[in-house]
């Protein structure tokens, strides 16, 4: 018993790993593409986790919600932060710091 209980949360923790790391490159795409849309560059392409929380999705089931932070510059001299809100799979809101035009 112990030991299908060790493996039913070994695959559990597999499964959620699986799923964080589809929903990041999900996050890392959006910012992307919100880059390219204001013709930013994506600093590094990727994205960071900085939060992790339960909520409900549109049809009230519990899902994660996910805050992603991302870097990006406009002519290469400043770096300036951008934010992504996942819930589930689903982009919540895209967030830019105010930025300088050149």
């Amino acid at each position: 018993m112990k030991r299908f209980i060790f493996f039913l949360v070994l695959g559990l923790l597999a499964v959620f790993w699986w799923q964080s790391m589809m929903i990041r490159e999900i996050a890392r795409q959006a910012a992307k593409r919100e880059c390219q849309r204001f013709g930013l560059q994506l600093i590094d392409d990727t994205v960071e986790r900085i939060k992790l929380g339960l909520g409900r999705n549109d049809r009230g089931a519990m899902c994660f919600t996910r805050v992603y932070r991302f870097e990006f510059v406009t002519n290469g001299d400043f770096r300036y932060k951008g934010h992504i809100s996942m819930r589930g799979k689903q982009i919540e809101r895209i967030e830019l710091d105010p930025y300088a035009i050149n």
